[in-house]
């Protein structure tokens, strides 16, 4: 797994356990300061765990890993293609222009 879909992975069971162990826990909490904080960090993890869970089924699990293998496979073959290139205009120069025509 790429680190993306990695750190997408990590995040969304962090925030299913926080809204897994906060939602009984809230009710029971008396009325003030740090309920309210308590109901607003459940709501922002509810909606980042959401917001997660939508773009994944946007693309799909498969369609990003694939994806971001790709990248990571552009990202090792461009040093090699720019090695390549680097030889071939080096062996062009020690050609003769008449071999070009």
């Amino acid at each position: 797994m790429t680190s993306s879909a990695t750190n997408d992975t990590a995040e969304l069971t962090s925030h299913n356990a926080f809204i897994t162990a906060m939602t009984p826990v809230i009710p029971a909490l008396p009325a003030g300061k740090n309920r309210e904080k308590q109901e607003n960090e459940l709501r922002v993890s509810t909606d980042r765990r959401d917001a997660l869970l939508a773009r994944q089924n946007q693309v799909g699990p498969e369609v990003l890993v694939e994806a971001e293998a790709e990248a990571g496979l552009i990202d090792i073959q461009v040093p090699f293609i720019q090695n390549f290139i680097a030889k071939v205009t080096a062996h062009r120069a020690t050609l003769s222009a008449a071999q070009y025509q």
